[in-house]
C-alpha cells in the first residue's frame, strides 16, 4: 500500500509539503517511492486521515460547549447547578452516590 497526503485548498498546500518531508516523502510523491515500503514505516489499519482546516468546517467546534461546567452538564448532567457522582469516581472501593 502506497501513502500520500493530498493538499485541497491554498492553506492545506501550504502545509503538504513540511507533512510530506516529514513521514519521509518528496511532494506529491508516496512513502515507498524513497526506497523503503510503506508497511517497513506505518503499519496501521488506517486507511486514511483527514485534516480539516477551521477555515473550511466552522460549525463543528460550536457542536460541543466551550466551558467545563457546559461540558460536565453535557456528559454527567446538572440539576440546579448540582451534579451527582458515584463515590467510584472518588474513591474506586466505595460505589454510594454523593452530591
Amino acid at each position: 500500500d502506497d501513502y500520500e497526503i493530498e493538499a485541497t485548498n491554498a492553506c492545506a498546500s501550504a502545509r503538504d509539503q513540511p507533512l510530506n518531508e516529514s513521514f519521509g516523502m518528496k511532494s506529491g510523491g508516496n512513502i515507498g517511492d524513497n526506497g523503503g515500503s510503506a508497511q517497513d514505516f506505518i503499519q496501521s489499519d488506517i486507511d486514511a486521515m483527514i485534516i480539516m482546516d477551521r477555515t473550511l468546517d466552522l460549525v463543528t467546534p460550536m457542536l460541543t460547549p466551550l466551558t467545563y461546567e457546559g461540558l460536565v452538564d453535557d456528559i454527567i448532567g446538572m440539576k440546579n447547578g448540582h451534579i451527582k457522582v458515584k463515590l467510584s469516581l472518588v474513591d474506586p472501593e466505595d460505589d454510594e452516590e454523593v452530591k
